[in-house]
């Protein structure tokens, strides 16, 4: 995910902000769906990382059915086909 919710704040963050911060609290992220908040884990931050900043799930942690990360999940999985 490039976007979660920064539950100290109440604001919604892009990835990429991640490595303009002096610290990055590990704890304090969740998905922006208001059906879901999930905790999400910020990756790839540090200025000597090679690939973009991301956020992800804790292992085995799936978005709510009713989150709309989780719909789009499932389109990525099972893409309509190409006519």
């Amino acid at each position: 995910m490039n976007i979660a919710k920064d539950k100290s704040t109440g604001r919604e963050m892009e990835a990429e902000e991640l490595k303009l911060l002096a610290s990055v609290e590990k704890e304090n992220y969740e998905c922006i769906d208001a059906n879901c908040k999930i905790r999400l884990i910020p990756c790839s931050f540090e200025k000597h990382h090679k690939p973009r900043p991301y956020f992800k799930t804790e292992k085995g942690v799936h978005h709510s059915q009713d989150c709309v990360f989780s719909q789009y999940t499932e389109l990525q999985k099972n893409p309509e086909p190409q006519m």
